[in-house]
């Protein structure tokens, strides 16, 4: 066989170029993975974290952590009210309006070239999508 015979044997993942450019992207993975935070490693200094960005949410943090204490109480309140009243043990349960990490997706309202209001809302996933987006990009 010849030489041309065998480059079209050949696949094409194993070529010199491929492999260097595959390198490139597993070097760029590794990178991004690193510059992302240990959610494990975080110094306990009382901070709630986002775990996709790392960054401190000040916004939700009372309400994520007193949601137990929230529901307990309006559960004993609940045992200790209604069963004592014979007129009222159907009546729907006051909800608390606690924050969750979902409220701390912003939205934005963005107006178009065609004058239209879209309303952008973050994703929680973020990091993700820039991860991949630095796997899509080959210098």
């Amino acid at each position: 066989m010849s030489d041309e015979e065998d480059k079209g044997l050949q696949h094409q993942d194993v070529h010199p170029c491929e492999i260097a450019t595959s390198e490139k992207l597993v070097s760029r993975t590794i990178a991004a993975v690193k510059c992302f935070k240990n959610p494990f490693n975080i110094p306990d200094d009382g901070k709630l974290c986002n775990l996709s960005s790392g960054a401190p949410v000040s916004e939700v943090a009372k309400d994520v952590l007193t949601a137990e204490t929230v529901g307990r109480l309006a559960k004993e309140d609940f045992i200790e009210n209604r069963p004592m009243k014979k007129d009222g043990f159907f009546d729907p349960i006051k909800r608390p309006n606690l924050k969750t990490m979902a409220h701390l997706h912003k939205s934005v309202k963005l107006s178009t070239s065609q004058s239209k209001v879209v309303e952008y809302k973050l994703q929680g996933n973020i990091a993700f999508h820039l991860l991949v987006k630095s796997q899509a990009q080959i210098d």
